[in-house]
């Protein structure tokens, strides 16, 4: 069996380094002017906070999504927190490929009447991906899958396997 699984910690990672590298441009542009006054030391003081809070934010938010043979899995990854989803749950699957950065994977689950919408790093590429697809709709025939941008050859021969048509 293979075994499916993403997280989201590149993402949580990428927005806590852009955040650390504006504090310290912020830091170093404020130290170099050479009187220091009240309002740099704040303005580095909220800096610090503000990260700091952003850390134990992002934390709780950091999780790995297992797709297993009975049902998804979520795992926080700094807690013993564990949620887990059935196949029947999921509404639908998206994949953001574009060619300049990351590539998304976007499922959205619905559990006793409320929508989880979870962005995790890409499952798989290319044609591992189309096999991913076809083997959740084996799980669950019902949920929709989405991929952008379209007219991509994934695309394209994601349509010809879950369809079954020529493209």
């Amino acid at each position: 069996m293979t075994s499916y699984h993403s997280s989201n910690i590149e993402h949580n990672f990428q927005k806590l380094f852009a955040l650390f590298a504006i504090t310290f441009i912020n830091f170093l542009t404020n130290v170099i002017s050479i009187p220091i006054s009240y309002v740099t030391l704040l303005l580095v003081l909220a800096n610090i906070l503000v990260g700091i809070f952003l850390i134990k934010l992002y934390r709780k938010k950091s999780f790995t999504l297992q797709f297993k043979e009975e049902a998804v899995i979520q795992k926080f990854t700094f807690s013993n927190t564990t949620n887990i989803y059935s196949y029947k749950d999921l509404l639908s699957v998206e994949l953001k490929d574009f060619q300049r950065g990351p590539s998304d994977n976007i499922f959205i689950f619905q559990k006793n009447g409320v929508k989880y919408k979870f962005k995790c790093d890409e499952i798989a590429s290319g044609e591992a991906y189309v096999q991913f697809i076809k083997w959740l709709k084996t799980k669950n025939g019902n949920f929709e899958t989405y991929i952008y941008p379209k007219g991509t050859t994934l695309h394209m021969r994601l349509r010809q396997e879950i369809l079954g048509k020529e493209y």
